[in-house]
């Protein structure tokens, strides 16, 4: 196989005899796999890794040692048979999962997160069979035995040294650590850890599909394409990895194409720069990530660049709303009023992922707020993309303020601010689960708000008051302590409004509270909305240039009125 910088494309040559090509798939994708619609759209759920520590030993096929923290997309490492294994994807680091240190019987040690998966011999079970730390951990309690698959390194000079483990002998938890998930490009997800080499468990449809349809139709011109140069190089290199050798005529990478001995092309574009899409007809593409990429590139570009030669789309990616990616898979939905024969559509939930681990999917959806777990998760098309509270019309009550009842339990939550943005405060009436009093204000000084907040607190029995504390809240609510106030301090950062802001979506979309019809809080409930950040994570705030100080008040007021998180089974997801 060539592999040169060039520009040239090399003479077409026949594919070779009884070549094959057999992606490995689960249920769900044998069922679009044969799917032969011209337009296939696919709504997807969203992966999520498991972690080591990223000091973690890890040794690269050319026999040298890096750690997890070092390795990049593109490196080669070892799988669970000895075998070189290329990195396909690396995720986001972690600094908050619950964390354990697996001691083995060479006295070599591993830290992981208590949900990565290892494949493990218990005694009396099912031999090879997947583990989370956390679950090995109780059998160990229990007084199992635990074993770990056997394996062969290549020959090597540098090896002779490894002493290989061949149990587990002690798990111990430990205080949380960075830790960094990474994907391996192999069936099993399997790769080697530590420096004894411990076997650890770690997707491709898209990468699939491009090839056969480059294998099919020779001098076939096919692109990848997603919303950043970044992205779709992760799928590209996929398709590099999963192609057979003795297909390749020669890889370009200046050009980012791929020649195939039968004369087809598999290029990777990306969606940044639209002008630099136009002008080529194509056979097939693959659009991944597709929500996120603009409309126009679909329907001025990409679309009329399959026309001349009746070529076909893959179109790929987790819902973000109702855009138009929702109009293209109701394309392929019978009963729908826009379905077309050529199209066909599937969704496809996390659930239907058998790698991912049902214990972290269910723990996403006690967490989740109720619609971002039915896009995220469930792969779903939702309405008001991104949108947090949706039970806001059940939870406005009639009437304005309500005099204080002197045997009445009382919270009161403060966010504070000067210029800007506003100073609100709102008090919960615990016993009757409503807010009955509001006011915010700005542009005023601190010693004129610390007496508004002290007036507004006697008034309500002198209640507990839940206050932001973050920068310059933090002397503020100090003074107020200081003068007898009942005050608790409340930070705002990555973890903390996180928990905050769901405990308030859980008590608004289950109708747990009540609230006067206030113009300003309706609004910013309405506001609100949450993103999925890089990190695999949730974020929420106002829309840019909006305000969430009164929704923040009224989460401070009602965090702590029943000193619980609900479980799963308190969500209503219908």
């Amino acid at each position: 196989m060539a592999d040169r910088n060039v520009g040239k494309k090399v003479n077409k040559r026949k594919l070779p005899e009884r070549v094959s090509f057999t992606p490995v798939l689960h249920k769900k994708q044998r069922e679009m796999w044969n799917d032969r619609k011209r337009f296939q759209v696919i709504a997807s759920g969203r992966r999520f890794g498991k972690a080591l520590c990223l000091t973690t030993p890890i040794l690269l096929s050319d026999f040298t040692w890096t750690t997890v923290g070092e390795l990049k997309e593109g490196d080669w490492i070892f799988d669970e048979t000895g075998s070189p294994v290329e990195i396909i994807e690396l995720h986001g680091v972690y600094s908050d999962r619950s964390c354990y240190r697996l001691h083995f019987d060479n006295g070599d040690s591993i830290v992981a997160d208590k949900e990565h998966d290892w494949v493990v011999d218990c005694e009396g079970e099912e031999c090879g069979k997947k583990y989370t730390t956390g679950q090995l951990y109780n059998k160990l309690q229990l007084g199992y035995t635990i074993k770990l698959p056997a394996y062969i390194l290549p020959i090597h000079k540098e090896t002779n040294y490894i002493h290989k483990a061949k149990y587990i002998v002690d798990i111990v938890p430990v205080e949380s650590v960075p830790v960094k998930c990474i994907t391996v490009d192999n069936e099993s997800h399997l790769f080697l850890a530590g420096r004894s080499l411990i076997p650890t468990h770690n997707s491709i449809f898209a990468a699939y599909r491009v090839i056969q349809k480059a294998l099919q139709k020779p001098d076939s011109v096919n692109w990848v394409i997603a919303p950043t140069f970044t992205a779709t190089m992760l799928l590209w290199r996929k398709v590099i990895k999963f192609l057979p050798e003795e297909l390749i005529e020669e890889i370009n990478r200046s050009e980012s194409v791929i020649y195939l001995v039968n004369g087809a092309e598999i290029w990777a574009k990306s969606a940044e720069r639209p002008e630099g899409l136009r002008g080529e007809g194509l056979d097939f593409i693959v659009m991944d990530e597709a929500a996120f990429i603009k409309p126009d590139v679909w329907s001025y570009i990409l679309r009329p660049a399959l026309s001349d030669k009746k070529g076909g789309a893959l179109i790929i990616g987790t819902p973000a709303g109702l855009n138009y990616y929702y109009d293209l898979f109701m394309r392929g939905i019978p009963e729908s009023e826009t379905y077309d024969v050529e199209w066909s559509s599937f969704n496809c939930s996390s659930w239907d992922n058998p790698i991912l681990d049902r214990k972290e999917l269910e723990e996403l959806k006690r967490t989740l707020p109720p619609m971002a777990y039915l896009q995220e998760i469930e792969a779903q098309f939702i309405d008001s993309t991104g949108i947090v509270f949706t039970g806001i019309p059940g939870c406005i009550r009639e009437g304005w303020y309500i005099d204080p009842i002197w045997d009445h339990l009382y919270l009161i939550g403060v966010d504070l601010a000067k210029y800007n943005d506003y100073t609100v405060i709102t008090v919960f009436d615990v016993s009757e689960n409503t807010v009955v009093y509001w006011e915010r204000f700005n542009q005023i000084d601190w010693s004129v708000q610390k007496e508004r907040i002290r007036e507004v607190a006697k008034v309500y029995n002198n209640p507990q008051v839940v206050m932001d504390s973050t920068g310059v809240g933090d002397p503020i609510a100090e003074d107020l302590m200081n003068s007898g106030m009942n005050v608790l301090p409340f930070k705002f950062n990555t973890k903390t409004k996180p928990l905050l802001v769901q405990k308030l979506i859980f008590m608004i979309n289950n109708y747990k509270i009540t609230f006067p019809k206030i113009e300003e809080l309706v609004d910013e409930l309405q506001r609100f909305t949450f993103t999925l950040g890089k990190d695999g994570k949730f974020h929420y705030a106002a829309p840019l240039g909006k305000h969430d100080d009164t929704v923040m008040s009224l989460a401070l007021a009602v965090y702590y009125y029943d000193h619980v998180i609900p479980s799963v089974d308190d969500w209503d997801y219908t």
